[in-house]
C-alpha cells in the first residue's frame, strides 16, 4: 500500500474536523515539548479547540500527510515549503523557532575559525544540502577563500546522532549539528565554534529569523482554528521563555530525556535562544535576503526550482 494512503486510512477525517487542529510531528522532536505544554496547561481549550498530535517516523511523511489533508499541520522551513508547493501544494508558513544549529568542537580543539576547517575531517548531519552546511560553505568562501565542501580531509554526511557520536569518539575535527545535538555536546564541554544564524547574520541577514515554521495547506485551511492553534502556541512559547518549573514539568513528565543536569540546562537556553520575539515584514525581507544566500549555493536541490522566495508562503495570521 502506498505510504501516503496508510497514512490516509490512520487519520481519515475532514480536515480541522469536530474542532480539532492535527499536528503531524516527528516521534521524538523537539516540537512535542511545546505541544505536550499546550496539552498539559490546557491552552487549547483555552483557545477553542483540541490538540491531536500524530507522531511520525520524518518530517517528510509528516508533510505527505499535510498534503493530503490527513493532518492539519506540520513542521517544516521555507525550502519546504518552496518544493510542496512546486509539486502542486498550496502550503504557508508561521513561524515556530530560529534555532537551528552549529559548528561544534572539541573543549580543547585548536579550530578557532571557519579558516581552520581547509585540510579537516568534518561532519554535516543533514546531508549535503542542509541549510546550515550552505551557510557555512558560504561564509567560508567569501571571508577565507575556500569551500569546506572541496577542500576538507573528508567531508562525512549521517545522522544527527552519529555525526555527534563520531566527534566524540575523535573520528571528526568538527560536525555541524542540529541544536538539540549541540546542546547535548555543549553540556558535554564541546564548544560552539559559530552558530547558523551568527553566520547568516555576518553574510548580511540583519535579523535573527525562525527558519522553522508550522506549515498549513491553504487549500484545507480554516483560519479561526489555525490562528486559535498559533495563539496556543505563541502563549506556551511565553511560559517556557519564563517559568522554570513548566521545564521541570516536561522533564517530569519524561517527555524531555536530558542524561544529565548540564544536558537539560543546555536544552532550556538553546531553546529559549530560538524563541521568536515577533514576527513582522523586516523579518520577511530578512528570510527573502537568507532564501536568495542558501539559493544561490544549494540551487534546484534545495528549492525545488523556486529561485526567488515568495512572500505569499507567510501565513496572514503569522505576523505578530
Amino acid at each position: 500500500m502506498p505510504f501516503a494512503a496508510a497514512v490516509s486510512l490512520l487519520f481519515a477525517q475532514p480536515a480541522f474536523a469536530e474542532g480539532q487542529v492535527r499536528v503531524g510531528v516527528l516521534k521524538f522532536g523537539t516540537v512535542k515539548w511545546e505541544l505536550s505544554l499546550i496539552k498539559r496547561r490546557g491552552l487549547d481549550a483555552k483557545h477553542g479547540f483540541e490538540l491531536v498530535v500524530a507522531d511520525f517516523a520524518g518530517g517528510e511523511a509528516s508533510r505527505i500527510a499535510l498534503r493530503s489533508g490527513d493532518v492539519d499541520v506540520a513542521v517544516g522551513d521555507f525550502f519546504n515549503v518552496a518544493v510542496l508547493r512546486r509539486d502542486g501544494a498550496d502550503i504557508v508558513f508561521a513561524p515556530y523557532s530560529a534555532a537551528v544549529g552549529a559548528v561544534m568542537v572539541a573543549g580543547d580543539s585548536p579550530l578557532a575559525s571557519l579558516g581552520d576547517l581547509r585540510g579537516k575531517r568534518i561532519g554535516v548531519a543533514g546531508g549535503p544540502v542542509d541549510k546550515g552546511w550552505l551557510l557555512i560553505r558560504a561564509l567560508s568562501k567569501r571571508d577565507f577563500g575556500f569551500d569546506p565542501a572541496e577542500e576538507a580531509e573528508e567531508v562525512f554526511y549521517g545522522a544527527p546522532p552519529l555525526i555527534a557520536k563520531k566527534l566524540e569518539q575523535g573520528e571528526l575535527d568538527a560536525a555541524l549539528n542540529f541544536w538539540h545535538w549541540c546542546a547535548r555536546l555543549e553540556a558535554k564541554g564541546y564548544r560552539r565554534m559559530i552558530s547558523f544564524e551568527d553566520a547568516a547574520q555576518e553574510l548580511g541577514v540583519e535579523r535573527r529569523i525562525p527558519q522553522l515554521g508550522y506549515l498549513f495547506n491553504r487549500e484545507k485551511l480554516n483560519s479561526e482554528f489555525a490562528d486559535a492553534f498559533l495563539a496556543a502556541s505563541r502563549e506556551a512559547k511565553q511560559i517556557m521563555l519564563r517559568d522554570d518549573g513548566a521545564w521541570d514539568e516536561l522533564r517530569e513528565a519524561n517527555i524531555i530525556k536530558p542524561k544529565s543536569d548540564a544536558e537539560f540546562a543546555a536544552y532550556r537556553k538553546r531553546f529559549r535562544e530560538g524563541i521568536p520575539r515577533g514576527f513582522d515584514d523586516g523579518d520577511i525581507a530578512a528570510a527573502a535576503k537568507l532564501y536568495e544566500i542558501l539559493s544561490g549555493i544549494g540551487g534546484e536541490k534545495l528549492t525545488g526550482g523556486a529561485a526567488a522566495f515568495d512572500k505569499s508562503i507567510i501565513y496572514a495570521g503569522a505576523k505578530y
